[in-house]
């Protein structure tokens, strides 16, 4: 075989071009044209897009369980559900390109949200997220619980879908708000804005659940007082 740098450079690249490669599964070398490639890209969601976060839709539990890069049902399955169905979804904390957001997620709260399927976005639901709930039990994932505004077609499995904030529509229902108090302590002050008595889960840095008095100023402020000092967050609605 000869020399890579005594091949003439093409820059005419039509979508049938093929490039050489190694098959993961076996190291096998072979072809793969760019149209392929682009393929794999656009359904993977490889590429990165600003506000955009891509999962894959995951019916099955794999050997190790729920898989990061993933959005889910608490139970799996869900093949052909309607997004007009779909009122809690799980999440991974890492999107496909592991990277972990989940500072991010938590930013959505009360937010419009579109998710569809990259290689066929007219499969898409868009969701108001009324609530952000880490798993205690699964490490690493968030239940969504979502309010339907619109959208078309269901969920398919074994493909990809992107996650993204939509304007398009105004947010239903009731408002929400999440606290984080970095500092340890016996009290934590809140000005949460809500216009009204929230109701307020509260946990501490491992996601356990933790329970103090709550004492309501007014409308728009709260106050918590705990036996003990501790760090974590408090999630109003």
């Amino acid at each position: 075989m000869a020399r890579i740098s005594t091949y003439v450079t093409d820059n005419n690249i039509v979508p049938e071009d093929k490039v050489l490669g190694t098959d993961a599964d076996g190291f096998r070398t072979k072809n793969y044209t760019f149209e392929g490639i682009v393929d794999w890209l656009n359904r993977s969601g490889s590429i990165v897009i600003n506000g955009q976060n891509s999962y894959f839709f995951q019916t099955e539990p794999a050997p190790t369980g729920r898989l990061q890069g993933t959005l889910s049902f608490a139970a799996f399955g869900g093949n052909g559900t309607l997004f007009s169905d779909i009122y809690t979804i799980k999440i991974s904390e890492e999107s496909l390109l592991k990277y972990g957001i989940p500072n991010y997620l938590e930013s959505l709260l009360n937010e419009n949200i579109l998710i569809a399927q990259l290689d066929n976005t007219d499969n898409f639901g868009v969701f108001n997220i009324n609530s952000i709930i880490p798993d205690i039990l699964e490490p690493g994932f968030y239940d969504l619980g979502l309010t339907y505004i619109k959208g078309n077609n269901y969920l398919l499995q074994e493909r990809f879908y992107g996650l993204s904030v939509y304007a398009g529509a105004s947010p239903p229902g009731d408002k929400a708000y999440v606290y984080t108090q970095a500092v340890p302590s016996t009290i934590w002050n809140i000005t949460h804005n809500l216009n009204k008595l929230p109701s307020v889960t509260v946990v501490n840095i491992n996601n356990v659940t933790v329970y103090g008095e709550v004492i309501y100023v007014d409308l728009n402020n709260l106050r918590i007082e705990f036996s003990a000092g501790f760090s974590g967050k408090a999630y109003m609605n």
